[in-house]
This record gives structure tokens, C-alpha cells and sequence, in this order.
């Protein structure tokens, strides 16, 4: 039973169990916000939790096991003029998600240094699907995890934006709870790190 941000889970967890290392251990999966990993963790509706941010909790630790990417993505046909600095970015018009605040802060702090004066948003969604095929029609750009965009980039609809020099990585954190052990959540937790490395 496993609790995982859908950006992480969806696009990097869930193809170890589906046709990779841990095909053969049965799984159960749900993709709630990091609050809610936590508190099914907490509660033993799930053995071991992933999220993308610490979350204070006096007795389920949060242990790094890897990293993701963090990236600006925009329709592939999206005018030449975007790039990844504020000037062009305070233009842009912008779809957010649920937990999108912590995921775009990482990225305007890591990438250009500071947050933007104002961010002018035209939509918002529960679920990355919805704003990957917003910004694939064109209707604006935003900021996810790279894994969640490498079909859309593959299929020439969506862009992904760069800057060399200040990638945005972010950290993958497990939460379990030490008095509940598992040789299933052990190896779950090895392959995490042989996978999304830092």
C-alpha cells in the first residue's frame, strides 16, 4: 500500500511496479496531496509514503531517496520570445495545480533567484493531466516535474525550457513509519534510490 504525490508517483513510482524491478510485488496506489501521504502513513492505510517537501511530523521521519526535475514547459509552437528569465516570464500567462505553490517556488528560487512580482494565472487544475494538455493546446505555460511531461516532449506537444547553467532539481522524500516493517517497503525503498538518483 503505497500514498504518493501524483507527480512522482504517476511518472516515476508507478513504472518500477508496472513493468520494471518491482513488477512482481502487488501493489495498492494513491496519488493525495503530500499533507495526505502523510496522514495515511500515519493512520497505516499506506506501509510507506513519497512526497516532494518535508512535512513536520513528531513521529514519521521523512528520508531522502532521491530527486526529480523540475521544469518550465510551454505548446511546442509557444512564440520564440518565452525563456526562462523574469522579464519574459512576468508576460506569461500561467496554469497552476494543486501543491503547484511549493513546486513553482522551488523553481523561480532555484532558476531565476526570487519569486515573480505577479504571476498571472488563467486556469487551475486538480491533476497535472488537465495542465499538460492546457499547455500542450496552447492556452499557457507552467511549471511541473519532468517526469510527468517526457511523453507530451516525445510527441512534439509540449516544450520543455532550461536554463543551463541553474537546473532545478528537488528532493524525493519517503515517509514511513518505524514501528511498521515491511521486506516489501525495504526493497520498494532500495529501488527508489538505484532510480531517482540525486
Amino acid at each position: 500500500r503505497i500514498s504518493a504525490v501524483s507527480g512522482f508517483g504517476r511518472y516515476q513510482l508507478l513504472p518500477l511496479f508496472r513493468d520494471g524491478p518491482l513488477a512482481d510485488i502487488p501493489i495498492r496506489m494513491r496519488y493525495p496531496t503530500a499533507e495526505d501521504v502523510v496522514r495515511h502513513v500515519e493512520s497505516g492505510a499506506a506501509d510507506i509514503g513519497f512526497v516532494h517537501r518535508m512535512n513536520a511530523h513528531d513521529r514519521l521521519p521523512h528520508t531522502p531517496v532521491g530527486a526529480e526535475e523540475i521544469v518550465l514547459i510551454a505548446a511546442a509552437d509557444w512564440p520564440a520570445t518565452l525563456s526562462c528569465d523574469a522579464a519574459s516570464l512576468q508576460q506569461a500567462h500561467f496554469i497552476t495545480y494543486d501543491e503547484s505553490d511549493y513546486v513553482f517556488a522551488t523553481w523561480f528560487t532555484q532558476v531565476l533567484g526570487a519569486p515573480l512580482a505577479r504571476l498571472s494565472t488563467v486556469a487551475h487544475f486538480e491533476e497535472l493531466e488537465e495542465v499538460l494538455d492546457w499547455v500542450a493546446a496552447g492556452r499557457g505555460v507552467s511549471i511541473v516535474p519532468a517526469g510527468c511531461v517526457m511523453d507530451h516532449e516525445a510527441q512534439g506537444s509540449v516544450m520543455v525550457l532550461r536554463k543551463p547553467d541553474a537546473p532545478c532539481r528537488n528532493t524525493i522524500y519517503a515517509v514511513l513509519d518505524p514501528a511498521r516493517s515491511h521486506p516489501a517497503v525495504e526493497r520498494t525503498l532500495q529501488t527508489v534510490r538505484q532510480h531517482a538518483r540525486f
